[in-house]
């Protein structure tokens, strides 16, 4: 039988000696013989393994994975599911990451804020903002906002701050929160908060939390915003 020395195999396959050697000691390929001296020699067989190796690692397996493939006789397409659904996973982190840029991009657009300052500020907004809400839930939301698109967007906003100054005038003006005029504005509130949660109480239970928890949201004081709507609502008490 002939045998091929380390470095030989190295020239003709593109790896390293180093990477030969690694295979070694992890049990992945091991040369089938030694020389006198001690030095690594390759078998027909161990060169078809290699291939084999390489292959497998070139649609993404893990080298623990590709050991367990060859080793211990477990499907090719078993390991190829595993693969793809940790794919699938990486794809979805990779489109709510997308998300969340684009988010910051429309907001300096908005704001003209093109400076770094500006735009960590913006970034630590989202995360602050973020964090009370799951994975799922951030997605739904990113599929709404894209439904809406940066005129709905700018619009929901518009609606939002012309509410909160009109809510704001008839709490500073001691108008009765049971009148006709300030139920009215309690439901309109009511109204964009589902417009925004689509209904879901996880969602709305999320954004309670956000509002709850944190000193300013959007560039709103949420003490102020918690007043508000208590005073909305007082009447229902």
């Amino acid at each position: 039988m002939q045998y091929r020395t380390i470095g030989e195999v190295s020239r003709d396959s593109g790896l390293t000696v180093r990477t030969l050697r690694h295979y070694d000691e992890i049990g992945l390929l091991t040369p089938s013989a030694r020389s006198d001296a001690g030095y690594r020699l390759y078998s027909d067989d161990d060169i078809a393994r290699l291939q084999q190796v390489r292959s497998l690692q070139s649609m993404g397996l893990s080298l623990a994975a590709i050991g367990s493939v060859l080793d211990r006789g477990l499907a090719v397409r078993d390991s190829l599911e595993q693969l793809l659904s940790a794919t699938d996973e990486q794809i979805r982190r990779q489109s709510a990451l997308r998300s969340r840029i684009a988010g910051v991009i429309a907001l300096l657009d908005q704001h003209d804020a093109a400076t770094s300052g500006a735009m960590l500020q913006l970034i630590e907004e989202l995360a602050k903002v973020e964090k009370h809400y799951t994975k799922e839930q951030l997605d739904t939301l990113a599929e709404r906002a894209a439904d809406l698109g940066d005129a709905g967007m700018r619009a929901a906003e518009t609606q939002w701050t012309d509410l909160i100054d009109r809510v704001r005038t008839a709490r500073e003006s001691g108008i009765d929160p049971a009148s006709p005029q300030v139920r009215a504005m309690a439901t309109e509130w009511q109204s964009l908060i589902d417009a925004f949660t689509g209904g879901d109480p996880g969602i709305r239970a999320s954004l309670g939390q956000v509002w709850q928890q944190n000193d300013d949201v959007a560039g709103f004081n949420a003490a102020e915003i918690r007043d508000l709507a208590g005073y909305l609502h007082s009447a229902d008490s």
